[in-house]
């Protein structure tokens, strides 16, 4: 017997030893293509809030550095201020201006102003106050107050 696995009543023929070759079907770029697509879509449906809360965090971060950079200024400010309140001659000028303290054998003056009358504008006659008349009810007197007929000069 022959080791020919073809067997004797078989011809060899090459061309029909191969496989036939698939045809390429249309279906398998536009797979890959759609593929693609629908990842880029699913990126970018992601990307784009994450890229816009970015956004806002840089700005956050920079209006939070700007006034920082404010704080800083004026905290260095109130510093330079309590140092120089801390020194004994301002610390005397406060206890002289605020508290009316006076050394050893100094006398302290104060002046009283007498008291300035209210006039109207023309000067004519002095305004005073609306007088409530307790001969009214409570409620009308509320009822003027509320409305506030009480403070024009016609009632």
């Amino acid at each position: 017997m022959t080791d020919d696995p073809t067997g004797p009543d078989q011809e060899s023929n090459p061309s029909e030893d191969e496989a036939p070759k698939p045809r390429r079907s249309w279906r398998g770029p536009w797979l890959w293509v759609a593929g693609v697509a629908i990842l880029a879509t699913g990126a970018t449906v992601y990307a784009v809030p994450v890229l816009d809360r970015l956004e806002e965090q840089s700005t956050e971060i920079a209006e939070s550095t700007a006034e920082l950079e404010v704080l800083v200024a004026e905290n260095s400010e109130l510093q330079e201020r309590l140092d120089s309140l801390n020194t004994p001659a301002e610390l005397e000028r406060l206890a002289r201006e605020r508290l009316g303290y006076v050394r050893e054998g100094e006398t302290a003056f104060v002046v009283i102003s007498p008291p300035v009358e209210n006039t109207d504008p023309s000067g004519d006659e002095q305004v005073g106050e609306t007088e409530i008349v307790a001969d009214d009810p409570w409620f009308m007197r509320w009822w003027s107050y509320i409305s506030g007929s009480d403070l024009s000069a016609d009632s």
